[in-house]
């Protein structure tokens, strides 16, 4: 029997989440159950979508993950289960929560018959890219207790601009033409090559470019949300 994984924007300041696992183990007592995360802030799909995508690699086939984050939960949307290509399992509402998993996704189901992948809602998702003027991506989700600033950029385009540690690269992060957050900042290897309230960029545990300030928020300091309207630009200062 695999694990059975939870995600919610629950919270846990009242029984929503003891009521989940109390279902659960009315099924069979002897399920194993582990909290992903239950701080999805409230209908938050698209960081309900990116948490899986952070998570489910880490666990072995088989295991269940089951994620209830749903602005419509009185409507008439498809509840499905979906097997990655690694035979994890995810339940979830058809409302965008599978759009960061959808290339390891084999097979999709209505909680009962099997219908076509195609046919999953998806969020609309961004791919990074270079050109003459830097790296370009946006910024995916925040490391929610620390502040930092996740982008969809890959340690390999960092590579191809020929980004090495200790350079200084100037990062500017705008939404449509408004700059929210412009500086040359330093590409480190941990938070221990920049000094305490300066910014630095390095490479988080998902193997993409973060961006930081040592011991303080970046989110909250310059009110950065996340999204694909939140746009990212990485240029190496010579």
């Amino acid at each position: 029997m695999g694990a059975l994984v939870l995600q919610s924007d629950f919270g846990i300041s009242d029984g929503a989440v003891s009521a989940m696992y109390g279902v659960a183990h009315s099924v069979d007592t002897k399920i194993g159950i582990f909290d992903l995360t239950h701080d999805i802030p409230p209908f938050n799909i698209w960081e309900a979508s990116y948490r899986l995508l952070q998570t489910v690699s880490y666990w072995p086939p088989g295991t269940v993950f089951v994620s209830v984050v749903n602005p419509g939960v009185v409507s008439s949307r498809r509840s499905v289960v979906a097997r990655t290509c690694k035979d994890h399992y995810i339940i979830t509402p058809d409302n965008g929560t599978l759009s960061h998993l959808k290339e390891e996704l084999a097979e999709v189901r209505i909680i009962g018959p099997q219908v076509s992948l195609d046919s999953l809602i998806h969020l609309p998702l961004q791919e990074a890219y270079i050109n003459r003027s830097g790296l370009h991506g946006i910024i995916e989700i925040h490391d929610v207790r620390f502040g930092n600033l996740w982008t969809n950029i890959r340690r390999s385009f960092v590579q191809k601009l020929d980004i090495n540690y200790g350079d200084s690269v100037e990062v500017t992060i705008y939404r449509e033409e408004e700059i929210l957050f412009k500086d040359n900042v330093i590409f480190g290897k941990s938070f221990a090559d920049s000094q305490i309230g300066e910014p630095i960029c390095y490479i988080n545990s998902l193997n993409n470019l973060g961006i930081a300030i040592n011991q303080q928020s970046l989110t909250f300091k310059y009110k950065i949300g996340t999204g694909v309207n939140r746009k990212v630009r990485i240029r190496l200062i010579t």
